[in-house]
């Protein structure tokens, strides 16, 4: 228990006899929880289920050598089995705040099960991400992974679909917590209601990924505002070119300051992403190039290929 509280975790200890649980150095921790139950109800609504509940994940420290005689080992097989209860994902909000507007990001702790040892790991929505630091829930995704694969990391992605659940990567139940959580947390105001019943895949990507991601994509007041909310380790030379920023608008100077900025210039005057993209050159056909394009385009559309496309324009509104 010292060592999980020590790592910054809340715990939540469940016994028969909460009264034997004060008795240790521990117990008066402010992230620790003491509640009363058996690991032998495994009844809907019981003790156990309940102390379960949002819990990420829960260590079996139990054994019954005393209460049942000769007949023990047999009787631990019997507790633990009923110790195994369907997990769901948790669910922690954090809210980004990006000047005027803000958004609150789901990271969710999910069972890895393509690692070795099913490592428990916290996921964020790539789609969210997206929101976070285009401004949009909806459209091409081809900018974000253009990122991602320029971090290295775009393998680290787990789809969530039902293919995902054939395979054995999530459980059923995982897939509707899941899509439930990545649903919810889209802005109504971006995104048509009547548009997510439709909505059957979703993409996750590793918090620590993301935080890759997020400073590969470069400094802006999205991509610090994101990593400031989940506690993401921030460029130094974002932090110090913010510095610089607030002195110059009050009309003062730090020559400290500005000497480390020199000694990092090399990063601080790194081109982002973000940057590239609005500074890209303008493109320009010649005449070639227009009757080239002539070739591709249809001068008729056909009755039948002008159906799909209406009903294709009807589901995408």
């Amino acid at each position: 228990m010292p060592l999980l509280l020590d790592a910054g975790y809340r715990v939540r200890v469940l016994a028969r006899s909460p009264r034997k649980v004060l008795s240790r150095d521990w117990s008066a921790h402010p992230r620790l929880e003491i509640v009363a139950g058996d690991v032998a109800d495994v009844s809907d609504g019981s003790s156990l289920r309940r102390a379960l509940d949002d819990c990420a994940a829960a260590y079996y420290l139990v054994h019954s050598m005393v209460a049942a005689g000769d007949d023990y080992a047999e009787r631990d097989n019997q507790l633990a089995r009923g110790f195994d209860i369907p997990w769901l994902p948790m669910q922690e909000g954090y809210r980004v705040e990006v000047i005027a507007e803000g958004f609150t990001m789901p990271v969710i702790s999910l069972t890895d099960r393509r690692a070795a040892g099913n490592r428990l790991v916290r996921f964020v929505f790539q789609r969210h991400l997206e929101t976070v630091l285009y401004g949009r829930s909806e459209g091409s995704s081809g900018p974000i992974w253009k990122v991602m694969n320029t971090a290295g990391i775009g393998a680290t992605t787990m789809q969530i679909n039902k293919a995902a659940v054939i395979n054995g990567t999530i459980t059923e139940d995982e897939f509707k917590a899941i899509m439930e959580v990545f649903k919810s947390a889209l802005p109504a105001d971006v995104v048509d209601p009547s548009s997510l019943g439709r909505i059957r895949n979703c993409t996750l990507l590793p918090l620590a990924a993301a935080a890759t991601v997020v400073r590969t994509f470069g400094r802006s007041p999205a991509s610090m505002a994101w990593l400031r909310a989940l506690s993401q380790p921030m460029p130094q030379a974002w932090e110090l070119l913010e510095e610089q920023e607030v002195n110059n608008a009050a009309g003062e100077v730090d020559y400290v300051l500005e000497e480390k900025l020199d000694d990092s210039n090399f990063e601080a005057e790194e081109m982002s992403f973000a940057q590239e993209l609005t500074t890209m050159p303008d493109f320009s056909t010649d005449r070639d190039d227009d009757e080239r394009l002539k070739t591709y385009i249809l001068q008729r559309i056909p009755p039948m290929l002008q159906r799909e496309l209406n009903r294709y324009l009807l589901y995408r509104t």
